[in-house]
């Protein structure tokens, strides 16, 4: 290609360029090269003997409250043990401890446990009939709040089959308890809409529309 005494020559991989003048160029330089290879800077990698092991520890009743002041024991698989008490959530952490396995050991909450539902005082108690006659006011007394117990804690259809169950078992039976592990509860483990809701029917409704 020639334009007024200059010109551009393009000949297999070269270039060749002519002018009848001075010719600058400005560009800026970029050096390829081939591939090469480097020395990767990796991280160091953590040694077992020098981890900051912990364990953390958990321990709560059925109904997930926590098993607060519970004594523990943990026994590591090199011999080594660790022993404390839960803190007011049923929990632990222990920093530091060996890279091994281990077995944890637990006591009883530490707190003194109460009746969940306040029983109402048995009126015959301490009782002592001098006579025949006292002796079966104090028999009726005592199945009368026998009676007015099982008609606040049991539905008409299961009171009808224990009676049942005794007519056929002359006069003697065998009762199947239910499983009474929320029976007791501690002072600040339930709101006052948790006591609210466990109320029976009479606890509800003996202070409505006048009702003794």
């Amino acid at each position: 290609m020639t334009a007024q005494g200059a010109y551009l020559k393009l000949e297999g991989g070269n270039i060749e360029i002519h002018g009848p003048g001075k010719m600058a160029f400005k560009a800026g330089m970029k050096e390829l090269t081939g591939a090469a290879s480097s020395t990767p800077k990796l991280p160091m990698l953590p040694n077992p003997d020098q981890l900051n092991n912990f364990l953390e520890l958990n321990y709560r009743w059925d109904d997930l409250q926590p098993m607060v002041g519970a004594p523990y024991l943990v026994q590591f698989a090199n011999g080594a043990t660790v022993e404390g008490k839960l803190d007011a959530h049923g929990f632990a952490r222990l920093e530091n401890i060996p890279a091994s396995s281990a077995v944890v050991l637990y006591g009883e909450d530490e707190r003194d446990p109460v009746p969940r539902k306040k029983q109402k005082p048995n009126q015959v108690a301490g009782a002592k009939p001098r006579t025949d006659e006292e002796a079966l006011a104090v028999l009726e007394k005592y199945l009368a709040q026998e009676h007015a117990y099982y008609k606040d804690n049991f539905f008409p259809d299961e009171l009808a089959d224990m009676e049942e169950e005794l007519q056929h078992a002359g006069a003697s039976s065998d009762l199947n308890y239910d499983f009474h592990y929320d029976d007791y509860r501690y002072a600040d483990e339930d709101s006052a809409e948790d006591k609210e809701a466990e109320k029976n029917y009479r606890e509800r409704h003996d202070n409505e529309g006048g009702a003794a």
